[in-house]
């Protein structure tokens, strides 16, 4: 069904030319008409998913996390739902990136600062996130920084929502995702309610798309995976990550990109707990695009300890189609194992992955 869209209120989405359909059979919504607007520089990651671009973070009185929002207004999320915040341009697979993607650090805060190659990790209790400077307290010793100076901070962990509440993804121009359940559209302005009942409004010339999700799916990138193994054999260990390829670029596997899915490098094994719900599961693998022809390495699927699905995967194939009856596993173990090239190029994107529900 096409048409501009008037308003979305009682479970249903009413288009201006009349038509009228039930939010809960609205897969995507598109928004073709959507301007675009300059990418922000700093970046909020929040537990949940969402992912925010804009300017002027900082930690204000209440201990919330404010920013000007890349496309346009404002917004404050408490700080027991932000995961980080990165002030400076991204460096790929820098100590930032891979610490992020990973389960971060229960009892510490932690402030990178850029050096030559690498960033230096401060870890301890952040006192201050101002406009000019940023102070953490290590073991009872405050360290002051200019913020022009500090890359980011991680923050210990955040409080994970319940992610089948927050089942709008808002994809928006400059590039930002936003997730949450939609109270209303009206006046051409989205309203959603995000992590920790923060609310926001975003305007439709900003949205880019929005995704809802069927209530039955849990994606395995919204998860918290019992456990991860990292054990490359000649690359540099790189730890898995949530909607990207390994690299921290969008997942790619040839033509098509996702926005959901789970990158693994050769190596690698994420387990995920089966709460006793589970069905299926199913995602597209393959090996990600910007790797070209290089790469050769099997993924695996287990559960219960019985292997469910082997493929072999190799640079430039076509992506394999994953559909497997995990209602008996207790645990589904993801596996990226090396091939003949051993593991320098199995950067492994699985799109889409996730679980169908009894």
């Amino acid at each position: 069904m096409s048409g501009d869209l008037e308003n979305i209120e009682a479970g249903s989405a009413h288009l201006k030319s009349g038509g009228t359909v039930a939010v809960s059979e609205i897969r995507r919504l598109h928004f073709p008409g959507s301007t675009s607007r300059p990418t922000g520089v700093e970046t909020v990651f929040l537990s949940g998913g969402s992912i925010l671009t804009g300017s002027a973070v900082v930690l204000n009185d209440e201990e919330n996390i404010a920013l000007q929002l890349a496309v346009g207004g404002s917004g404050a999320f408490p700080i027991d739902a932000v995961r980080g915040v990165r002030l400076l341009p991204t460096r790929k697979d820098s100590l930032f990136e891979r610490q992020l993607a990973g389960e971060g650090d229960a009892e510490n805060d932690r402030v990178y600062v850029p050096q030559e190659t690498e960033l230096r990790e401060l870890a301890g209790v952040l006192e201050s996130l101002g406009s000019e400077q940023i102070s953490i307290d290590r073991d009872g010793a405050v360290v002051e920084l200019p913020r022009s100076k500090v890359y980011g901070v991680l923050f210990a962990n955040a409080v994970e929502p319940d992610v089948e509440s927050l089942n709008a993804i808002v994809q928006t121009t400059d590039g930002s995702t936003f997730r949450g359940s939609i109270s209303g559209f009206r006046n051409d302005t989205l309203q959603l309610t995000m992590v920790e009942s923060t609310k926001v409004e975003l305007p439709a010339r900003h949205i880019a798309s929005i995704r809802l999700q069927p209530p039955n799916l849990v994606y395995a990138s919204d998860l918290t995976p019992k456990s991860s193994v990292v054990q490359p054999v000649l690359a540099p260990a790189r730890d898995w990550q949530r909607d990207l390829n390994i690299t921290g670029n969008p997942l790619r596997l040839g033509s098509r990109t996702f926005e959901k899915g789970v990158g693994m490098a050769g190596g690698t094994q994420i387990t995920f707990e089966n709460p006793g719900n589970f069905k299926t599961f199913t995602a597209l693998v393959g090996i990600d695009s910007e790797r070209g022809d290089r790469g050769d390495c099997e993924a695996v699927v287990t559960g219960g300890g019985k292997e469910l699905a082997r493929h072999r995967l190799r640079g430039n194939a076509a992506a394999i189609a994953i559909n497997v009856d995990v209602s008996l596993a207790p645990e589904i173990v993801l596996t990226v194992e090396p091939g003949e090239d051993y593991d320098l190029s199995d950067h492994v994107n699985w799109g889409d992955a996730a679980f169908l529900k009894k």
